[in-house]
């Protein structure tokens, strides 16, 4: 990989193209602390000036990062970091299901210094706005069917950078939010249970640039099977609706 490329892209790449742009929201007590965690990656970076990146998101200033995630086709993506972390702070707004598509959240859960009780309550909160949302978008489309959620339970562990959580490993107090996330979330194309060290950027970094890797992938497969289906109706096909493990069917 060229060294230009072994970098956390936090302005806009010299070269390579940004061919897609996602929002992931960080959802936790710590979760300014976690983006700022992954703008000071300069040492995964291996560049000399990290100067943060900002722009206006829905009117809210928001984190800006770009992730290489082809190294083959040097594919860049940009990742817009929404912290909601405060009472005050919302999460992203599921307009259509462009916006879910393109949309993950990401609970970040660190005992260290809350209790999983604590964490819990705030999560399944946060999960009602999702829900909330969620439901309305769906209400309004026409469409037969609807992705589902992305998402992430991101857990701290020693020296991890994205490894799945192992099984039996989820603080008992987590379990009943777990299972409120898994009603509407997919389960297949994004690992949902990861462990990452958060005290090591370089670490994190690196789990984040799996994430943004499985969305890419995702969104990059539901666009070619959409333009197959549109092609196959302009031709006078049938068009099989067939299965994505990215589609949530309506109920």
């Amino acid at each position: 990989m060229a060294s230009r490329y072994k970098r956390q892209l936090s302005s806009l790449p010299e070269t390579g193209a940004v061919q897609a742009r996602y929002c992931i929201n960080v959802i936790g007590p710590d979760a300014r602390e976690f983006v700022k965690l992954l703008q000071s990656a300069t040492e995964y970076a291996n560049v000399e000036e990290m100067a943060s990146s900002h722009e206006q998101c829905d009117g809210d200033e928001c984190t800006k990062i770009h992730f290489l995630v082809d190294e083959h086709e040097e594919t860049i993506v940009r990742v817009h970091f929404n912290t909601v972390q405060d009472f005050s702070d919302d999460v992203t707004e599921l307009r259509d299901q462009t916006v879910v598509r393109n949309t993950l959240f990401l609970f970040i859960v660190d005992v260290r210094e809350a209790t999983a009780q604590g964490l819990s309550v705030e999560f399944q909160s946060r999960l009602c706005q999702v829900r909330f949302q969620y439901d309305a978008a769906r209400s309004r489309t026409l469409e037969k069917q609807f992705p589902c959620i992305l998402s992430v339970m991101l857990f701290h562990e020693e020296s991890a950078n994205g490894k799945p959580l192992l099984d039996g490993s989820m603080p008992a107090e987590l379990e009943s939010f777990d299972e409120k996330l898994h009603e509407i979330c997919d389960t297949q194309v994004i690992q949902t249970k990861r462990c990452v060290d958060f005290t090591k950027a370089s670490l994190a970094y690196k789990c984040l640039t799996q994430v943004a890797t499985e969305m890419y992938f995702a969104d990059k497969s539901v666009s070619r099977k959409h333009s197959q289906r549109v092609s196959e109706r302009g031709a006078g096909g049938s068009a099989a609706a067939g299965s994505s493990s990215r589609i949530c069917a309506l109920l």
